[in-house]
């Protein structure tokens, strides 16, 4: 409490005088090994009546007392989700704790400059970020460039109640699955995003060594995240088959109903041109990426 007693007798002299800061910096040590440093900032100010200074007095202390509570509990990241998105939709990724099933989970660390390895854990570990294997940025790419989301904006257009999000549903639940999740030591999942955005353009990259950790990364999962792209594949297909259900059971009496069949029908045949666009996209991405 000897830190409260410092502030209680600051904020009594700036009720003496309240042109005077109340406390300009307090550092304090808790129990827990937590040490933070809080600035209280005091803008001067008349206080006309006691009953103001009184009511200032209370509010400042109590502030204080809980700051220094919420500062000494570390902050829970682990639950929250990364966003991205999607054919202009934001689509839901993954937390820490979805990389853990059953408390097991994979840890992909990096041990040389550019070596990795593969180990099992049972809890999060520091040091690493839950990773989709086979990212949301890729199945955008070919959603955009196949004209997936196309046929998606027509399957909406066509159908009552039906969102981009319910389309892209069963294709986020193959990334966010555990099988395409991964701990990663951070400093290799910040660079993956980089690489893979890179390889999929086919551009040259740099030979340091955090980039060749992300290709030896990827070569480690191949076989995993080449199964990955070919579940999405298959979703994909899936996603064709409903838009053709839409048209067989459209009601084609009116002129606009019959616009929509044939602006959904024209979106289906540009979508059905590409057969495994995930698949080709990840083969790319695979070539590109450095590795040693």
């Amino acid at each position: 409490m000897q830190v409260h007693s410092l502030v209680y007798k600051g904020l009594l002299t700036a009720m003496n005088d309240p042109h005077t800061p109340a406390v300009s910096s307090i550092s304090s040590t808790h129990d827990h090994t937590t040490s933070s440093s809080l600035h209280l900032l005091y803008f001067p100010c008349f206080i006309p009546s006691p009953m103001m200074r009184t009511f200032t007095l209370i509010s400042s202390v109590a502030v204080f007392i809980l700051g220094t509570q919420v500062l000494a509990a570390p902050m829970e990241l682990h639950s929250i989700a990364k966003r991205a998105s999607a054919c202009s939709t934001s689509v839901r990724g993954p937390s820490n704790k979805d990389c853990l099933e059953n408390n097991q989970g994979t840890n992909i660390t990096l041990t040389g400059h550019s070596t990795i390895s593969s180990v099992n854990v049972t809890s999060i570990p520091s040091g690493s970020t839950c990773n989709q294997l086979v990212e949301i940025q890729v199945l955008h790419e070919v959603l955009q460039s196949t004209k997936f989301c196309n046929l998606a904006n027509h399957m909406r257009d066509a159908k009552k109640g039906l969102s981009t999000d319910k389309i892209l549903k069963p294709l986020t639940d193959i990334l966010n699955s555990h099988e395409n999740l991964n701990f990663v030591d951070n400093a290799v999942e910040k660079k993956k995003k980089d690489v893979v955005e890179k390889a999929m353009k086919g551009k040259s990259q740099s030979s340091e060594d955090l980039t060749k950790a992300v290709g030896n990364y990827l070569q480690l999962t191949n076989g995993t995240s080449s199964d990955i792209a070919k579940k999405l594949d298959d979703k994909l297909a899936d996603v064709v088959k409903d838009a053709e259900g839409i048209i067989s059971g459209m009601d084609t009496k009116s002129a606009a109903n019959r616009l929509k069949k044939n602006n959904l029908q024209a979106a289906v045949d540009l979508a059905k041109k590409s057969t495994t666009p995930v698949t080709d996209a990840w083969k790319k991405v695979l070539s590109f990426a450095p590795h040693s």
